[in-house]
């Protein structure tokens, strides 16, 4: 019998897939890769409900993050736009690993997947994207920039929105390799 938790993670994991096949079949075309993250934005939606405080901050965010990405205006830059979208989209390969486990897959190389993905795509290559990398970094072309032009609410949103996004990541990475230090090392004084 399939409970309702096992049938969110198996539409969870056929969203991403959708969506990573989206962004590998059609690249370039930003109106396809919005569309492909409307199921997304409602799943987090319908998921906040009876979640811990830090998805519920996910879900808000991306769903933050999303609205301002589905904004457009005639000056968009739709070649970095598409790769920005492109980029958040890829994030949702360490889900898929994520959702595995939670389904019980629990063998090494799903969580090796899933500590390599969530590493690259989450910890590494977002805070690359908008604040180091200098094409793409929001925080360095002032209101006029690749995502919102200069609507201040839609700012806003995308502000908070990868920020959060990209606190929970290092949080969560915090977690996970203080939770993998304890587990190879039980007599360690590492909390947490």
């Amino acid at each position: 019998m399939i409970t309702i938790s096992r049938l969110k993670t198996l539409i969870n994991i056929a969203m991403c897939l959708t969506m990573l096949s989206v962004g590998y079949l059609y690249p370039d075309d930003l109106e396809i890769l919005k569309i492909s993250t409307h199921p997304l934005l409602l799943y987090c939606v319908l998921d906040i409900a009876g979640n811990s405080w830090d998805m519920v901050t996910h879900h808000v965010s991306t769903i933050m993050v999303g609205l301002a990405m589905n904004y457009s205006y005639p000056t968009q830059n739709n070649e970095v736009t598409a790769m920005v979208a492109r980029s958040l989209i890829l994030t949702e390969i360490s889900t898929i690993f994520l959702d595995l486990i939670y389904l019980g897959y629990r063998h090494f190389l799903v969580k090796l997947g899933f500590i390599l993905t969530f590493t690259y795509f989450r910890v590494i290559g977002l805070p690359w994207l908008f604040v180091f990398n200098s094409e793409t970094c929001y925080f360095c072309t002032g209101r006029e920039n690749y995502v919102c032009d200069s609507r201040t609410l839609c700012h806003m949103m995308w502000s908070v929105g990868i920020s959060t996004l990209m606190l929970l990541n290092c949080m969560w990475f915090s977690k996970l390799i203080t939770k993998i230090l304890k587990k190879n090392n039980p007599n360690s004084t590492i909390k947490g």
